[in-house]
């Protein structure tokens, strides 16, 4: 997420997340596990936790930011990442 823990907004935000995916069914430690990681926009630590949340072998990422998901990317080509709040993904080569 582009908001560190305990950011009011970032909270408000990875709440709305959580609930939408508990309407679709998908609860957090029943059928699915979220592992929020919430760098903030420090190049250097967005791209620590993309190295982080790659190695721990996710089925998919979601990514809510263009430079997070830029980091995903250069950590893995085989994990889908699910991705918004990216302007232009084509033009910026984002799609693969």
């Amino acid at each position: 997420m582009l908001y560190t823990e305990g950011n009011s907004e970032g909270e408000i935000l990875y709440k709305a997340f959580r609930e939408a995916q508990a309407k679709l069914g998908w609860v957090d430690g029943k059928n699915v596990r979220l592992n929020p990681s919430r760098p903030g926009t420090d190049a250097q630590q967005v791209a620590e936790a993309a190295k982080d949340i790659v190695a721990s072998r996710p089925d998919v990422i979601v990514s809510s930011w263009s430079p997070t998901t830029e980091a995903l990317l250069r950590e893995t080509r085989t994990v889908p990442i699910v991705f918004a709040q990216v302007v232009d993904p084509g033009g910026t080569g984002l799609r693969r």
